[in-house]
């Protein structure tokens, strides 16, 4: 399936709309809007890593700002229908951290924002920006520093019908929230935080945390649960680790001997799992991991963890071959979600690295069918100008046709719109997907 650019730009929510082509299996063409929605009331936002659907079937996005001094989050809401943005609250001043407080700040959400079925809202704050009088912050050498230090991920529950925080807590002493998931069930949240890797679960109800230790050095970007509550997440090697409830109360981590794939010319090392999502119908999961030419794969999940089955589905981006100067940010997949009619759809970055000191990005939105492992190319993420969205941290799909994705590498930062046509908006799986993990 080609894609070829218009000429043709329509005036939008965010300026101008990009109108791009693609051909269906039929060999018609078909219209495809991408538009760029930039946080402008943000100037200084930086990344967009948070973004889920909510059962009102619109975005809830975060607008963070790692790298500023005294920047803050903002939970944004998005409406795909209407094209509307709405700013909700500032997370900082929300959970009583202000920007001015002197501290590292309350500057990002990080894969750790769900959205329950009653339309709850949680979400865990996480670090990185230093305090509004310091160029940067080292989250070791001021840990626990008791005027200096980041306090801690900040928890809030937040009702998005009423427009409401309902309360918030300290979910981590000093440390940031790398991801998390919600059991919907047992009323849990599973996160890991940074910087020292270790595994909690949290009780919404009696607001008690428990810590069951370190997993590794390096954090991995998502959990996930299967359909017996069960959580799972990796190591710094790519060793899927499981959460379960233990004999005689509590819970236990479990190192499985399972590992998600990568390149044969790799050790495994920083190969933790990036953006993972559900696979419709079924009891398994498609991912991506954070890693150096990134592998996708297929996990379907058993009675008997023993009897996990991982597959590996090939590169995201296939040709790398092994040298050069690369980095696991600049070879990026993310942003997954499966279309209406069962593909796979991810966004991969990969950085030209000829001639330059600071090498450029550009993402791809790709499709991969999981029976055939056939991969296509559907289209060059650009923004309203034309330029091209270097990176995609999350994407969300509302009903069979939209598409909200988070963006990465802008300033403003924002949200890309990509209403799909034809083929891509067709098929059995219309109705909006659910996630429960950040």
């Amino acid at each position: 399936m080609g894609c070829i650019r218009s000429g043709l730009t329509l005036t939008g929510l965010a300026g101008l709309v990009r109108v791009l082509f693609f051909k269906d299996g039929l060999g018609s063409e078909k219209p495809m809007k991408i538009q760029y929605v930039p946080f402008s009331k943000l100037p200084y936002t930086d990344t967009c890593w948070s973004l889920i659907e909510g059962p009102d079937e619109r975005a809830y996005a975060v607008a963070c700002c790692e790298h500023s001094s005294g920047g803050t989050g903002f939970i944004t809401r998005y409406d795909p229908a209407t094209r509307r943005l709405e700013y909700l609250l500032d997370v900082a001043e929300t959970v009583g951290q202000p920007s001015d407080n002197g501290r590292a700040t309350q500057c990002k959400i990080h894969y750790s924002m769900v959205a329950d079925d009653d339309g709850i809202l949680y979400a865990a704050t996480h670090l990185s920006g230093p305090a509004i009088d310091q160029p940067n912050y080292n989250p070791w050498g001021t840990f626990d520093d008791p005027l200096r230090s980041f306090v801690g991920s900040q928890l809030l529950a937040y009702d998005i019908a009423r427009d409401k925080v309902l309360w918030t807590d300290t979910l981590i002493p000093h440390e940031g929230c790398r991801c998390f998931a919600l059991d919907r069930q047992r009323r849990l949240l599973y996160a890991v935080g940074y910087p020292r890797d270790h595994f909690y679960v949290y009780q919404l109800d009696s607001r008690r945390r428990t810590d069951l230790g370190r997993i590794g050095s390096v954090n991995p970007q998502a959990i996930w649960m299967d359909q017996r509550g069960r959580a799972y997440t990796t190591d710094d090697y790519g060793r899927i680790i499981v959460c379960q409830p233990a004999d005689g109360g509590g819970w236990r981590l479990i190192d499985t001997d399972t590992y998600a794939p990568h390149a044969i010319y790799q050790n495994g090392w920083h190969n933790v799992a990036y953006d993972v999502v559900a696979v419709p119908g079924t009891d398994a999961v498609a991912g991506a991991a954070w890693n150096v030419d990134p592998h996708l794969f297929l996990l379907t999940h058993h009675d008997e963890l023993a009897d996990m089955k991982m597959e590996n589905l090939g590169p995201s981006s296939p040709g790398i071959d092994g040298y050069g100067d690369r980095g696991f940010n600049g070879d990026h997949c993310g942003g997954l979600v499966f279309s209406a009619g069962g593909e796979l759809l991810y966004c991969a970055s990969l950085s030209d690295t000829s001639g330059s000191v600071f090498p450029s990005r550009s993402a791809m939105l790709k499709a991969i069918n999981l029976q055939t492992h056939r991969v296509r190319d559907i289209c060059q993420l650009t923004d309203n100008a034309g330029v091209e969205i270097p990176y995609i941290s999350r994407t969300i799909r509302i009903g069979p046709r939209h598409l909200v994705m988070g963006v990465v590498g802008q300033m403003p930062t924002g949200i890309l719109h990509v209403e799909l046509d034809g083929e891509l908006a067709q098929g059995p799986l219309a109705a909006t997907p659910r996630r429960y993990w950040g």
